[in-house]
């Protein structure tokens, strides 16, 4: 007589494609039966077949593992409480088309193709590296609520949600515009390399960072050319002390309740970042790192958000505009100016400040391509409603001074 335990013993099951070929409840196809609850179950090429398509299994079923490589799956929701590996070799791809619930660990690795038309939830460790991963679904197509570490190179394309709770992204990774991305909840998040080269994380679609949400960028790039929102509570913080900053690159749209760049942020033509709400606090830009303005032909601008610059803000083409409380330096602060010509917005870029401007630190001037000033050229790149102090102090290889009045302050080369 079998004991309880030896009755119930967990399989080990293996695809051998034997019966049809195809379906999960035809037994032939199995080393052992078709697969139940608590066994481990694992797909991979056979003699005959170098992709195995396997379709209809079960949904409420409770795994211990699943391992597929170089095969795609069909069926209903299924439980992983162990270990989920998914592989991919070379140009090939796999389909899953079954909304998993990952437990314990997943790998997913390989330079093959990796398409998901079901939602896909990780709970534990999860690995991912190489490849593509292509998301298919309406709702959350992949989240995560471990920890989450991203090695290599992957992208997210198709439709869907990446939802972001926890773990960190350690390689290139590229969301299409397709795919939203929902970072949100108070596990650790963190964004960096493993080496000295920055990674990428390209944010091409609608991206929302929620509190009390905070991402810390390392060695990293984060670029953005969709729609970024930013609410009260949430941080992204980026670059550390004494170390090369972490970069920002906007060529989209940021909404935010309060932002803090650290590092060096890049503000392309036609981008904007944009408070929720006006004149309440938080509502605040705190630069202590380097602000780009690099906005011709279009313009570029901060709306609803009180301007603090602890860093440096370098104009170099364009117009940035600063609408709400204002513009205030601090005596750390530098407004850096890089001119090729004296053609504003083309040749260097303007600050219209529309409202307050608290000056203080310095003003630099530094010249490109060509451009020798004359002296009694100007430079009108400050303007303003009102104004309280100036700058304490100029700096840059050209002879210039800094000319005020009631609506702006001018560079006059002497």
């Amino acid at each position: 007589m079998l004991t309880p335990a030896a009755a119930f013993a967990a399989n080990s099951d293996s695809w051998t494609g034997n019966g049809d070929g195809s379906h999960w409840t035809d037994a032939d196809n199995w080393s052992s039966g078709v697969p139940q609850n608590g066994d481990s179950v694992t797909i991979a090429p056979t003699m005959s077949t170098s992709a195995p398509h396997v379709t209809n299994m079960p949904g409420g079923l409770s795994l211990q593992d699943l391992t597929l490589t170089n095969s795609s799956l069909d069926g209903g929701a299924v439980t992983i409480k162990g270990d989920f590996i998914w592989s991919v070799a070379g140009h090939d791809t796999s389909f899953l088309k079954a909304e998993l619930t990952v437990q314990g660990s997943a790998t997913l690795s390989g330079a093959g193709l990796k398409d998901t038309n079901a939602p896909l939830t990780f709970k534990g460790d999860t690995q991912v590296s190489g490849g593509l991963v292509l998301v298919e679904d309406t709702g959350d197509a992949i989240t995560n609520t471990g920890t989450f570490t991203l090695k290599g190179t992957g992208s997210f394309t198709g439709s869907g949600r990446f939802a972001w709770t926890g773990g960190a992204i350690e390689g290139n990774l590229d969301v299409a515009k397709t795919v939203s991305t929902a970072i949100s909840g108070k596990g650790l998040k963190s964004l960096t390399s493993v080496t000295s080269k920055p990674v990428l994380l390209s944010l091409h679609g609608a991206t929302k960072l929620t509190g009390p949400a905070q991402v810390n960028v390392g060695i990293a790039n984060i670029t953005n050319s969709g729609t970024f929102t930013e609410s009260s509570g949430a941080l992204l913080q980026g670059g550390t002390c004494c170390v090369s900053p972490a970069r920002f690159l906007n060529s989209g749209k940021l909404v935010s309740a309060t932002w803090a760049n650290l590092g060096t942020m890049t503000l392309r033509s036609g981008t904007f970042i944009e408070a929720l709400t006006c004149c309440v606090a938080p509502d605040h830009f705190a630069n202590g790192g380097t602000l780009v303005v690099a906005a011709s032909p279009k313009n570029t601008g901060i709306t609803n958000l009180a301007f603090a610059n602890t860093g440096q803000v370098k104009l170099v083409s364009g117009t940035f505009t600063v609408s709400g409380t204002g513009y205030h330096q601090a005596k750390s602060g530098v407004l850096a100016v890089t001119a090729t010509g004296t053609k504003a917005g083309k040749n260097y870029g303007q600050l219209i400040v529309d409202g307050h401007a608290a000056l203080a630190g310095k003003i630099s001037v530094t010249t490109g391509g060509s451009f020798k000033p004359k002296a009694g050229q100007t430079l009108a790149v400050l303007s303003y409603r009102t104004r309280t102090r100036k700058f304490t102090a100029t700096a840059g290889k050209v002879k210039f001074k800094v000319i005020y009045n009631a609506a702006g302050a001018t560079i006059r080369f002497s």
